[in-house]
């Protein structure tokens, strides 16, 4: 699958470090495949830098026109993403009456794959240096 242009490809990406993200996108071309493809390494790389923010990716119709998707990384015991989990459907039945929904049941299925997988979750608390 293109690196660039799906969510699970796009989730596993904006988790490695930022040397590696730029050596991926500067060895591979950006191809576009629909209207909605980012083919601006600038741009791809802002695009990864949020999705690391908020968590998971979204594919709106970039590989394919009609096909949306939305990934989650899963991690190790170390916090290393080593997959992702995505769903994925039609456009019509992946639609923002239905989006925040979908969002929270790959999130919450990934991090329970994960802390399964001995991932705990940091809290707000473990990072304040007392």
């Amino acid at each position: 699958m293109p690196f660039h242009c799906t969510a699970s490809s796009k989730i596993l990406l904006a988790n490695q470090s930022p040397e590696e993200i730029k050596r991926v996108i500067s060895k591979n071309p950006l191809k576009k495949y629909t209207q909605n493809t980012i083919t601006e390494p600038e741009k791809l790389m802002i695009h990864l830098l949020d999705i690391k923010n908020i968590g998971y990716a979204i594919c709106n119709e970039e590989l394919e026109e009609g096909i949306k998707a939305i990934a989650a990384p899963i991690k190790n015991m170390n916090g290393k993403t080593i997959a992702s989990i995505t769903i994925t459907g039609l456009a019509k039945r992946i639609s923002s009456n239905n989006m925040e929904s979908l969002i929270e049941i790959v999130t919450n299925s990934a991090l329970e794959i994960s802390k399964k997988l001995g991932y705990q979750e940091k809290s707000i608390l473990s990072k304040v240096n007392w």
